[in-house]
């Protein structure tokens, strides 16, 4: 099988400024092509590389005027999911990090 990139999103060891749990931007996860069978998650860390096995996030589904839907729980490095299409999901509630890190979201198809 292979695999494609199609999101690289950059998170914060924290919050980002005035918000509680939020450390990344929005991204979309419709972006992957059409044949996607699952999707992994890869964490890069220039920073700490060491810190990589040890990071955990959520991936939230930021949806206006409601409260938002957690769409992939304890995700850590080389998790595989299946394929949920959103618009503007965000990373949230991180923990075993103490600098920036970056997430790579592959399809593989």
């Amino acid at each position: 099988m292979a695999e494609v990139l199609f999101v690289s999103e950059i998170s914060l060891p924290g919050p980002l400024p005035g918000q509680s749990g939020r450390s990344s931007d929005n991204f979309d996860l419709d972006l992957a092509p059409s044949n996607a069978k699952n999707y992994r998650f890869v964490v890069e860390s220039a920073f700490k590389p060491e810190e990589i096995p040890n990071i955990r996030f959520d991936v939230t589904d930021d949806i206006s005027g409601g409260s938002d839907k957690t769409l992939y729980s304890g995700v850590s490095n080389g998790y595989v999911g299946s394929v949920k299409r959103d618009y503007g999901v965000y990373i949230v509630h991180k923990s075993g990090a103490t600098k920036p890190f970056k997430v790579k979201i592959y399809a593989i198809v």
